[in-house]
């Protein structure tokens, strides 16, 4: 009797410890996700490259986040293993405030900040763009109304795109940067942007184009493309900093001119 109740009590311990082994296995692999980020550097001036670095404690499946001016917004799904880069650049002056939230295949997700600086450097800050001429320029773009019906002038209005940074691979996209308001029946042409923070690098190239607002969202475009745009980069201004620089296209008529702030 004193023998079985010897080997049972062995059976027990033993059974007791096997049951322990397991448990602690699987609190062994669930570690807490979490990332770090590193940022190249405190401060950058209008469209200059800052890199962000993320490293994590086990594999990234998405990243997300936003900028605390609403200037970007980033959002993908992939393999990214246990680090990988994003990149920004900025082209309105502050500290900003990145916000990366990222999650694993387990659906846990780290959020971290980090902020910088946005200095001027030598960025030039568009204050004015009057349009001179255009093809057709006091005729009649809207031919619904008579002649003598100031209706049929065009209802102008311009956009400017300008490169802007993707945050997963580094590359330029062409994004719209502003949209002026509509001069109905032509107006007077003349913008005054000096209230809009215009702020660019002049070695950065952007694209304007001209359109004639005909409402629902239709409208013709004024360039009579293709290209309905023109390329402009102020890089050759960069010694003589002209107060004024203009846009022209003799083949249809147009001349464009901008009032610039430069910084040098």
């Amino acid at each position: 009797m004193k023998k079985t109740i010897t080997i049972l009590m062995i059976n027990l311990l033993f059974f007791s410890c096997s049951s322990s082994d397991d448990s602690e296995g699987p609190q062994d692999n669930n570690t807490t996700f979490d990332i770090i980020l590193t940022a190249s550097s405190e401060s950058v001036v209008i469209d200059e490259l800052l890199t962000v670095n993320i490293t994590s404690t086990s594999n990234i499946t998405n990243i997300e986040g936003f900028a605390n001016d609403q200037s970007i917004s980033f959002n993908l799904q992939s393999d990214f293993g246990t680090g990988t880069t994003l990149y920004f650049s900025f082209d309105t002056l502050g500290n900003k405030t990145i916000s990366v939230t990222a999650k694993n295949a387990s659906g846990q997700e780290s959020i971290k900040t980090i902020s910088v600086d946005v200095e001027r450097g030598n960025a030039i800050k568009i204050n004015q763009l009057q349009i001179n001429s255009f093809s057709d320029i006091n005729n009649t773009w809207d031919p619904e109304f008579v002649d003598s019906d100031p209706n049929r002038l065009a209802d102008v209005f311009f956009g400017i795109v300008k490169g802007k940074i993707n945050p997963f691979e580094g590359g330029l996209n062409f994004q719209n940067w502003h949209t002026s308001i509509v001069k109905e029946n032509q107006g007077d042409l003349t913008w005054d942007l000096s209230t809009e923070n215009l702020y660019l690098d002049p070695n950065q190239l952007i694209r304007i184009g001209l359109a004639d607002d005909d409402g629902g969202g239709i409208s013709q475009d004024l360039l009579l493309g293709p290209p309905s745009y023109r390329e402009l980069s102020f890089s050759e201004y960069i010694i003589l900093a002209p107060s004024t620089v203009t846009v022209s296209d003799p083949s249809i008529d147009l001349e464009i001119s901008l009032t610039l702030d430069w910084n040098n």
